[in-house]
C-alpha cells in the first residue's frame, strides 16, 4: 500500500523506495549491478531472481575463502591462526556490508579431517570485525597437537560472513591444519660424582617447562636410562680407571628433546691424578693418601722436581726436600685442605688412597684458611660455599692456576674473576668466624697477622747453647712481627713472616720490600734480608754480638740515665736517641781504646714526657736497643 516512490517515468525505484531490500529474504539480487541497497533482492524492476530489467553478471559469491592453516611458531602448541580472504562484499562503499566475521572449528578427540560443512561438529570459537582488507589472519586454540611421539592431529575450520541482516551470510570453505609443540625443554647442567669405585652418582638440575615428560640419561660406556621424572640416578656399570662421558636429555609431552648436557669423569681407581705446571701450584686432593707423609706422597714425581711445599692452617707449614728434615714443619696432607706445591718442570703428582667422602668439609678458622676441594666435579663458588655464603661469613676467596683468580661475594659480580670451584684445586679463604671445629696449627704465638702474603725463613745463629730461646724479628719501626725458635746447636726453625693483606683497607703486615733486622737479647743485627711476600724460603746466617752486662738505668727517668756496657776491643761508639717514628733526635759518637767496662749518660731533660728508643752502635753494629720512658 505505500508508494514505490519511482525516480523516472521508466519505473526505476528510487534509493529511497521502501521497495529496496524488500524482497523475499532467502533471495539474493541475482544479477550484476546488484540491486539499490543490499544483495537482498528488491520488489520491483529492480527484484526478483533474474532482475529482469537489467540483466548483466550474476552476483558474487559472498564467500570468504581459507587460505592457509598456519601452526603458530615457538610455542608450546595449542595454536594455530586461520589464514583467508576476505568476503567480496567486505566493502565499505556498500550499504548491507559484510560487518564481521565468525570461525568455527570441528569438534573431533581424534584429530580426523573433514571436507564439508555436513559433516562437523561445529563450535564456535571468536568473531572479528571487518575491516575491508584483502586477507585476514585469526588465531584460535585447537584441540590437540601433532607430536613426534603420535603423529599427526588435524583441526578442521570455517569462516562465516556476516552482514547486518542475520539472515544474509555466507560459510566459507572447510580446510583442516594443526598446531606443534614448537619449543624443546630447557637443558640443564648434569654433574657426575664418583661415589664408590664402581659407582657414579649422577645428578641435574630439574627441568622449568611446564610441559616436562621425562629424561633420558646415557654413557659412551652403554649405559642408558630413559623415563626418568626424578633428578638423581646411579650407574652401577662403571669400573675404576675409567674416564665416562655422560649426556642428559629433557623431553616434553610431544616428544621434543632439549639441547644434551655433556658432562666426563675420570674415575679413580683409588687414585687422584693432580697436573703440575713448572713453578707454583696450588692444589688439593679427593683422597686421604694410603702412605701420609710427604715423600711417599710426592714419590710419584720425577726425582729433584719437587722444589718445595707449603701448607696453611692458622699458620704456615713447610716441607723442603733438600733441607734438614728437622727445619721442616709440614709431615702430612690433611683431609680437605690446599697445598702449594713449587716443581722445576710440568709432571703429574699421583696420591694412592681412599676417596673423601662428597660432602667433607673440613674445619675453617676466622681469618685466612688455604682450603681443598674434595667434590671431583665443577660447580659455581655459589653453590659450594653456600654455607658460608647463608650468614655472610664469607669475605674473600681466591685460588691460583698460573694466576690468581677472586671472589668478592660483596662486590659487583661482573668483577669476579673465580667463579667457580674445580677439582684438585685448592682455595685461600677468608671468614668473619670459624666454621667446625678449632683445628689449629701454629708455628709460634707471634701475634702476627696471618694471610696468604707470606715469606719463610731458617737457618743456623751462633746461638748454640741457647736452644728453647727466641730471636726477636723487627720491622723499621723497631715493632717485633715475629719470633724465631732457637733448635739444637743455634739452627733456626722455620718460620713464616706475613706481609700486608692486600685485600684490606688497613695495613696489617709487613710492607713488600721492607728492611727486617734480628734481635736477641739486647744485640741486633741486620744482615740486609728484605721482606718479599713470595712464598720462598730464605736462608738466614745470624752473628750475634753477645756482649753481656749493658745495663740502662733508671728507666723510667725523669731526665738522667747511664748506659753501662763492655767493650772486648777498641771500638767506636754512637750512642743514639730516636723518636717512635725511628727518628734520631740525639747522636753522641765516642772512641775508646782498648776493652773494658764503660758508662755514658742519657741527657733527657729537654726532652717532651714519653716513649723513646735507645741504640748503641759499637764499630756500626747495632749491639743494643730498648725502649726508655721519660716521665
Amino acid at each position: 500500500n505505500d508508494d514505490p516512490v519511482f525516480e523516472s517515468e521508466d519505473q526505476f525505484l528510487s534509493s529511497f523506495s521502501s521497495c529496496v531490500d524488500a524482497g523475499t529474504p532467502w533471495e539474493n539480487d541475482a544479477h550484476m549491478p546488484y540491486g539499490l541497497g543490499g544483495v537482498r533482492s528488491d520488489i520491483g524492476v529492480y527484484g526478483g531472481p533474474d532482475n529482469w530489467f537489467w540483466g548483466g553478471n550474476p552476483i558474487p559469491d559472498g564467500s570468504a575463502l581459507i587460505v592457509d592453516i598456519d601452526d603458530t611458531p615457538q610455542d608450546q602448541g595449542g595454536i594455530v591462526g586461520i589464514i583467508f580472504n576476505k568476503s567480496v562484499w567486505d566493502d565499505f562503499d556498500l550499504v548491507n556490508r559484510v560487518t564481521h566475521y565468525s570461525f568455527w572449528r570441528h569438534y573431533d578427540v581424534n584429530g580426523n579431517s573433514i571436507d564439508t560443512i555436513s559433516n562437523g561438529n561445529w563450535q564456535l570459537m571468536g568473531t572479528m570485525q571487518s575491516q575491508g582488507f584483502n586477507s585476514y589472519a585469526y588465531e584460535v586454540n585447537t584441540i590437540g597437537d601433532s607430536s613426534i611421539a603420535n603423529g599427526p592431529f588435524n583441526s578442521c575450520f570455517t569462516v562465516i560472513a556476516h552482514t547486518q541482516d542475520s539472515s544474509t551470510f555466507w560459510y566459507s570453505n572447510v580446510l583442516c591444519g594443526n598446531s606443534v609443540d614448537n619449543l624443546s625443554p630447557v637443558s640443564t647442567d648434569l654433574i657426575a660424582e664418583q661415589t664408590d669405585p664402581d659407582q657414579v652418582l649422577l645428578a641435574w638440575n630439574p627441568s622449568v617447562d611446564d610441559d616436562f615428560a621425562y629424561s633420558e640419561i646415557f654413557s659412551d660406556f652403554g649405559f642408558s636410562q630413559t623415563n626418568l621424572t626424578d633428578t638423581t640416578t646411579f650407574d652401577l656399570t662403571v669400573e675404576a680407571g675409567e674416564t665416562v662421558t655422560y649426556g642428559l636429555i629433557h623431553y616434553d609431552v610431544n616428544g621434543n628433546p632439549s639441547d644434551t648436557s655433556w658432562t666426563t669423569i675420570q674415575l679413580q681407581d683409588d687414585k687422584d691424578y693432580i697436573a703440575l705446571k713448572a713453578g707454583w701450584n696450588l692444589i688439593s686432593t679427593n683422597v686421604t693418601p694410603d702412605e701420609n707423609n710427604i715423600p711417599a706422597i710426592m714419590s710419584s714425581l720425577t726425582p729433584n722436581n719437587l722444589i718445595f711445599i707449603t701448607g696453611f692452617n692458622n699458620g704456615v707449614s713447610v716441607f723442603d726436600p733438600n733441607g734438614l728434615p728437622f727445619l721442616n714443619t709440614l709431615n702430612q696432607f690433611e683431609d680437605g685442605y690446599g697445598y702449594w706445591v713449587k716443581v722445576n718442570q710440568d709432571d703429574t703428582l699421583i696420591v694412592s688412597g681412599e676417596l673423601i667422602s662428597h660432602d667433607f668439609i673440613p674445619d675453617f678458622n676466622a681469618g685466612w684458611n688455604l682450603v681443598g676441594y674434595t667434590q671431583g666435579y665443577s660447580q659455581p663458588i655459589e653453590t659450594y660455599f653456600d654455607f658460608l655464603l647463608f650468614d655472610d661469613n664469607l669475605i674473600y676467596a681466591t685460588s691460583f692456576n698460573q694466576g690468581v683468580s677472586v671472589y668478592d661475594p660483596n662486590g659487583l659480580p661482573f668483577l669476579n674473576t673465580l667463579n667457580t670451584v674445580d677439582d684438585n684445586f685448592g682455595y685461600w679463604v677468608k671468614l668473619n668466624s670459624a666454621y667446625g671445629g678449632s683445628n689449629s696449627m701454629r708455628l709460634s704465638s707471634d701475634g702476627q697477622s696471618y694471610s696468604p702474603n707470606f715469606m719463610l725463613v731458617n737457618g743456623t745463629s751462633n746461638l748454640t747453647s741457647q736452644k728453647g730461646e727466641f730471636i726477636e724479628v723487627l720491622n723499621s719501626n723497631d715493632e717485633v712481627v715475629a719470633k724465631l725458635e732457637i733448635l739444637h746447636d743455634g739452627y733456626v726453625m722455620t718460620s713464616a713472616l706475613y706481609g700486608d693483606d692486600k685485600l684490606t683497607v688497613d695495613v696489617d703486615g709487613l710492607q713488600q720490600g721492607e728492611l727486617l733486622r734480628f734481635k736477641y737479647k739486647n744485640s741486633v743485627i741486620d744482615n740486609g734480608l728484605v721482606f718479599n711476600g713470595d712464598m720462598e724460603l730464605r736462608k738466614l746466617d745470624l752473628e750475634f754480638n753477645l756482649t753481656d752486662g749493658i745495663l740502662m738505668y733508671p728507666n723510667p727517668t725523669r731526665g738522667l740515665s747511664n748506659i753501662e756496657f763492655t767493650l772486648v776491643e777498641s771500638s767506636d761508639v754512637i750512642l743514639e736517641i730516636c723518636d717512635v717514628s725511628g727518628r734520631v733526635i740525639s747522636s753522641i759518637l765516642t772512641s775508646y781504646d782498648g776493652k773494658g767496662s764503660y758508662s755514658l749518660e742519657l741527657d733527657l731533660q729537654s726532652f717532651d714526657s714519653g716513649a723513646y728508643f735507645v741504640k748503641l752502635i759499637v764499630n756500626n753494629q747495632i749491639t743494643y736497643t730498648d725502649r726508655i720512658f721519660k716521665q
